[in-house]
């Protein structure tokens, strides 16, 4: 089933419960508004308060230089996103790659809080925090998806968030693919599409299934020999 093939490393979480057991059609809800978010955000200029974080967090020169690299490379991308929001023909979505919505994510996620209301939600952090401070008018909340419990969609784009952090995290580090570790960010970023770690995750269960069919198997024999 689809079940079988999501990460164990995340089942028991309430949010994971919630994304496992929503049906097709309710996904597809989501999944259109997020995309609809995506592609109407339009990133603010870095506040005050966002540049003196940077600057607190800076540790030695070598971070210097990679801070100032990525700053240049966040401010060349806040120009083309906003110019693609505003274009008709083209969105961000269809020209831009996770890396370039890692850099918008932020600001998209903050609308869809403002407009799920979860101004509480204890997962916030300080850069949360700081990207709160824009007014209403430069980030305006999103509405929730009609007919789709509102836990049930805080979940859905937190994960997505979660998921895009990760796939990044592993552009950086360019680790080895083990074939042991599940990476649910493979489902929705890897290249086939997920192809290649799906079929990794039902292979494995089903060696696992076989494994213990023997077990089962070999112990009977015992217990049949002792008599």
């Amino acid at each position: 089933s689809e079940i079988d093939v999501l990460s164990e490393n995340v089942k028991s979480f309430d949010a994971q419960v919630k994304l496992n057991s929503m049906d097709m059609k309710s996904a597809l809800v989501c999944a259109r508004k997020l995309l609809n978010g995506i592609n109407t955000t339009v990133v603010p200029r870095r506040n005050g308060k966002e540049e003196e974080k940077d600057e607190s967090d800076d540790g030695g020169s070598k971070n210097e230089i990679n801070d100032e690299t990525q700053q240049m490379m966040n401010a060349a991308t806040h120009i083309v996103w906003n110019r693609l929001v505003e274009n008709k023909d083209m969105t961000p979505s269809k020209v831009l790659g996770r890396k370039s919505l890692k850099v918008a994510w932020p600001y998209i996620e903050e609308r869809f809080r403002r407009g799920a209301d979860s101004a509480d939600d204890s997962s916030i952090n300080n850069v949360d925090a700081l990207i709160r401070s824009y007014s209403i008018e430069i980030l305006p909340a999103i509405a929730p998806p009609q007919g789709i419990e509102m836990d049930s969609w805080i979940a859905y784009y937190t994960e997505f968030g979660n998921l895009l952090t990760k796939a990044c995290q592993n552009d950086k580090s360019k680790q080895a693919d083990d074939g042991e570790n599940e990476d649910d960010s493979k489902l929705l970023w890897a290249h086939d599409k997920g192809v290649s770690e799906l079929q990794r995750r039902q292979d494995r269960r089903a060696k696992r299934a076989e494994s213990l069919t023997q077990s089962k198997n070999d112990a009977e024999k015992e217990s049949v020999a002792e008599e």
